[in-house]
């Protein structure tokens, strides 16, 4: 949330052991609430739509998880998936094997990658000099993608350059969780071709940043599958590739991944006018 959190908009707060959040939505800036919690939910679902609809706000949450709406009654609110922000788990076993024929087309991908002169290594991204290679694949992936991008819509609401102030933030402002970041960098004749970024909870990885500078083809699905090897090396069991906003490109290369099962997210409303009495 930190990371995403660019023009300060986010709140957090707590009601009925529960926590509260106001977020920016980075496709659009609107502002949205959430809450993430068990205890007493339909009453701070209650509370929340009423407080939405006294400010004449749109009387809605978003991205509640799934553990949080099964404690909402459903005869009182209209629970809805939000498909947009389903966030793509897969298994780490299986993206560092890339077995089978569903396979055949990303090895295809790997092995046409490694006939160059490569060099994959987990970097220290407390190094300055590491810091700046990142930075600078990343602005050659932001390039790229401003010209070849088929979600232009996306774009032109600067959502690239948001990504890369987001990256900066992790980079210049986090210092103090830096040590604790797992970073994987890909090298072709001794330059950054790709590098992820992400962080281990509980034997899931979550990569908050995954990017490749194109110029290779298959950079991208051998960085997968090389730290899909180094986690599983260390007993990480699932990959978190996170949501894909709805995105058509980012779906269908996010299902090419093969995931296990979502992590799903839902919109709350009221059922009817009646049920908030």
């Amino acid at each position: 949330m930190w990371l995403w959190d660019i023009n300060g908009e986010t709140i957090l707060s707590q009601l009925n052991n529960n926590l509260v959040v106001r977020m920016q939505d980075v496709r659009d800036q609107s502002l949205f609430y959430s809450f993430i919690g068990t205890s007493n939910c339909n009453e701070t679902a209650t509370e929340l739509l009423e407080y939405l609809s006294s400010k004449s706000l749109s009387p809605e949450l978003k991205i509640v998880p799934e553990y949080t709406v099964r404690n909402l009654d459903t005869e009182r609110f209209q629970i809805t998936e939000d498909r947009d922000n389903f966030d793509y788990i897969c298994s780490v076993k299986e993206l560092a094997m890339m077995s089978g024929r569903q396979w055949l087309r990303t090895r295809r991908l790997v092995n046409l990658f490694q006939k160059n002169d490569f060099i994959f290594i987990r970097l220290k991204l407390p190094e300055s000099t590491n810091q700046e290679k990142i930075k600078n694949c990343m602005n050659s992936w932001v390039n790229v993608k401003k010209v070849k991008s088929k979600t232009m819509a996306f774009e032109n609401n600067g959502a690239f350059e948001l990504e890369t102030i987001a990256l900066d933030r992790l980079l210049v402002d986090s210092c103090d969780i830096l040590d604790y970041t797992l970073c994987y960098g890909v090298f072709v004749d001794g330059i950054m071709a790709g590098f992820c970024i992400g962080e281990i909870s509980h034997k899931h990885f979550t990569a908050r940043f995954t990017k490749a500078n194109y110029e290779k083809k298959g950079t991208f699905q051998f960085l997968i599958r090389q730290t899909a090897r180094d986690l599983l090396e260390q007993g990480i069991t699932h990959w978190n590739f996170e949501e894909d906003m709805g995105l058509p490109s980012l779906r269908f290369a996010k299902s090419r991944y093969r995931p296990t099962h979502f992590l799903k997210k839902y919109t709350v409303r009221f059922e009817d006018a009646e049920a908030k009495c």
